[in-house]
């Protein structure tokens, strides 16, 4: 009996790129099924037709990552509050403690502590300017 292609019909059909995966399967393909671009495979990386193995989606803090799945050598990945080692771990491009963080505004006190850290001279209380 004839039936529509699906992407568990353990049949390579349709728009799949191998077996049930890629194509209309979406990021399916595991490590070394074909793939024909990097959304065809379940870790992001698909290198001369074969997906390959992407530490910066495994869910493990890994190789040079500086947190799970980010900084290091997968770049400015990492979110707010990850832990970076460079500016250039984070989405925000600001580092200080080693811990990504927004860019702070021209108020804000580098370590949220009373201080004459402002570029203008203002007194900071936490985020609240004194003039």
């Amino acid at each position: 009996m004839c039936q529509a292609a699906s992407c568990s019909d353990g049949v390579k059909n349709g728009t799949e790129t191998d077996t049930d995966c890629g194509g209309s399967c979406g990021a399916t393909c595991a490590v070394d099924q074909v793939c024909g671009v990097h959304g065809d495979c379940a870790m992001h990386t698909c290198i001369s037709t074969r997906c390959a193995y992407n530490a910066c989606y495994n869910g493990s803090k890994d190789g040079t990552e500086t947190d799970v799945d980010c900084g290091g050598s997968c770049g400015a990945t990492c979110q707010y509050g990850q832990a970076c080692t460079v500016a250039t771990d984070c989405v925000t491009n600001y580092c200080p403690s080693l811990v990504c963080d927004y860019v702070p505004n021209p108020c804000e006190c580098g370590n949220d502590q009373d201080c004459w850290s402002n570029p203008n001279g203002e007194f900071c209380d936490g985020c609240w300017c004194y003039w």
